[in-house]
């Protein structure tokens, strides 16, 4: 046999062994996905979908009884924020330098919102928006005015089509539900911590529990399956 009929072959059984090992490789890794699947498809979601995807849409509804302290920024407009105000005269609500105050409860709105949002016990905001409107009638519109608010009673506030948010949430407990092509799947949480970033979605956030709806990346590692 001459040496470059040697070579041949040689490179020949090389190619071989690799095509063989390639494909004995991907029958095992399916197996592997199909059995992690079958016996526990929420870790199955954490530890495939979460590893290989930057976002994930989801549902989040946490409660929690210890102060939250959330701080948004918003240089973008944000294209609806409204809050349900407690009535009384602490509740001081500043719209291009004029006090809005209400006896009773009051719902209003400010749309495409820009500046900053404190989430807690009590709703702190200083921004500009281009329309406020009550639930009777239109303060603004079509102009951008200035709007303030500090330590404001509220018994939810609703924040919709926001981009690229991040937030951390201390002690809650619920369930977060993700969905990938055209399945769900459930996470139970209980009394962890949620950390969220790259954020788009709508949040509506009460004193005591919070619903998060959209895609975003989640910290996977916190929310482990219980047999793993």
């Amino acid at each position: 046999m001459t040496m470059r009929v040697l070579a041949v072959a040689v490179a020949l059984f090389i190619a071989a062994v690799a095509v063989g090992y390639g494909v004995l490789s991907e029958y095992t890794l399916v197996d592997e996905k199909a059995d992690s699947a079958i016996r526990n498809p929420v870790g199955y979601v954490l530890k495939y979908v979460g590893t290989e995807q930057s976002t994930v849409d989801f549902r989040a509804e946490l409660a929690f009884e210890k102060k939250q302290n959330i701080d948004f920024a918003f240089n973008d407009h944000v294209d609806s924020f409204y809050v349900d105000c407690e009535g009384g005269p602490e509740n001081k609500i500043i719209i291009s330098g004029l006090f809005l105050r209400s006896a009773s409860d009051v719902h209003i709105e400010f749309v495409d919102y820009v500046g900053s949002v404190n989430l807690g016990r009590k709703l702190s905001f200083s921004g500009s928006a281009k329309r406020v409107r009550t639930d009777e009638q239109t303060l603004s519109k079509d102009k951008f005015v200035k709007v303030s608010g500090k330590d404001i009673e509220f018994s939810k506030v609703f924040l919709s089509k926001l981009k690229g948010q991040s937030m951390i949430l201390n002690n809650v407990t619920g369930n977060v539900e993700i969905f990938m092509d055209g399945d769900s799947a459930d996470i139970p949480v209980n009394d962890k911590t949620f950390e969220l970033s790259s954020f788009d979605g709508e949040i509506q956030y009460y004193n005591d529990r919070i619903v998060i709806e959209g895609a975003g990346r989640l910290d996977f590692g916190v929310f482990k399956a219980p047999s793993e």
